[in-house]
């Protein structure tokens, strides 16, 4: 079957893509739903945490902003090219910026002087960010050399054409919901 994109980035179903995305990862691959999930919490409730108790650092602020750039972008490029690896960029990228900080604040020992735990907060998000970016440039890597399928499945691809281009009526929209491509349509449009 090709791995086709949409010709456009539509929020809504970037939303849709990426809720089943999720569940699907939920459903079939526990582990790496335990891993996305570890880190956001890690990142995110530790910025938190770091804040609460009187951090004057500018890394827990950049980790609170930067998930509404990176699953703004997430959730974008899910609408135009599916559930894919290139998922990956956007959690990388827009946390590049967390990791200068980060290895700056290590680098220089500016970590002195912040609140208790602010180390272990520090130590745990270079560890975490640097295995999952390494993992995720991996990820961008295959997609560009052209494993464009979705790691989990969302049905993305196999919508018929009109859906993918909002050229159908609302009524039958459903029915390409539930469309599925047979194996002979499948060989045909994949040029075999």
């Amino acid at each position: 079957m090709p791995y086709t994109h949409r010709p456009d980035y539509s929020f809504k179903r970037g939303l849709r893509v990426s809720g089943r995305g999720i569940v699907t990862m939920a459903r079939t691959n526990l582990p790496v739903f335990i891993w996305v999930n570890f880190f956001s919490i890690w990142f995110v409730g530790g910025a938190i945490l770091m804040l609460a108790r009187g951090s004057t650092s500018v890394l827990p602020v950049v980790f609170l902003l930067t998930p509404f750039v990176s699953l703004t972008w997430f959730i974008l490029l899910n609408s135009k090219y599916g559930f894919s690896r290139l998922g990956g960029m956007p959690r990388a990228v827009p946390w590049l910026a967390g990791m200068a900080l980060a290895i700056h604040e290590f680098a220089t020992g500016n970590y002195e002087g912040q609140p208790e735990g602010y180390y272990t907060f520090l130590a745990g998000f270079l560890i975490i960010n640097g295995i999952a970016t390494a993992i995720d440039a991996v990820d961008v890597v295959r997609w560009l050399r052209g494993e464009r399928m979705e790691q989990f499945e969302t049905g993305f691809f196999e919508e018929p054409d009109a859906a993918r281009s909002g050229d159908i009526r609302h009524e039958d929209r459903r029915a390409a919901a539930s469309w599925r491509v047979s194996p002979e349509r499948a060989a045909a449009g994949s040029g075999e």
